[in-house]
């Protein structure tokens, strides 16, 4: 499995305590507004699944394969990935449904940190917020607001 360090061992004991039955010990958890970041990312793939990770890697790398671009964003110059953003963005826009879906999945595994490229969970979680901000700078948040209005439709 793969995934931040952290959350690996999150997901492997969540995996260990579901098969060992009611002698488990209960799940530390605390009822408030929001948790750590690792607990919420850990959260959040719980939930939708850790495949996600592996669909979100292989649609970026499928993607700058299409585009004849690096398949590493961590080594990618500055003017590099505002090129693949903006060809992203494009991509974004498509009729092709297929298309549309790919880049979004590129561009949601930019947002979550590159966790393919990085080595630690502090560094995961560091580049995800210099993406998501380089992500809304070059209006990649407003055309997924868009996006998301038109799949609601």
């Amino acid at each position: 499995m793969k995934g931040p360090p952290k959350l690996r061992e999150i997901l492997r004991r969540q995996r260990q305590d579901s098969e060992c039955g009611s002698d488990c010990p209960d799940i530390d958890f605390v009822y408030d507004d929001s948790d750590s970041y690792a607990n919420d990312i850990a959260e959040l793939y719980t939930y939708t699944e850790v495949p996600e990770f592996q669909l979100n890697l292989k649609a970026f790398e499928e993607t700058m394969t299409e585009f004849g671009m690096t398949l590493q964003w961590m080594t990618a110059s500055p003017n590099t990935r505002k090129t693949i953003l903006m060809k992203l963005s494009d991509r974004l826009e498509l009729t092709s449904k297929l298309l549309r879906m790919k880049a979004a999945r590129a561009v949601l595994y930019i947002a979550l940190g590159c966790w393919g490229e990085v080595q630690s969970d502090a560094e995961q979680q560091e580049i995800a917020r210099k993406n998501c901000i380089l992500l809304y700078r070059n209006g990649i948040f407003h055309i997924f607001i868009e996006l998301l209005n038109l799949e609601a439709e």
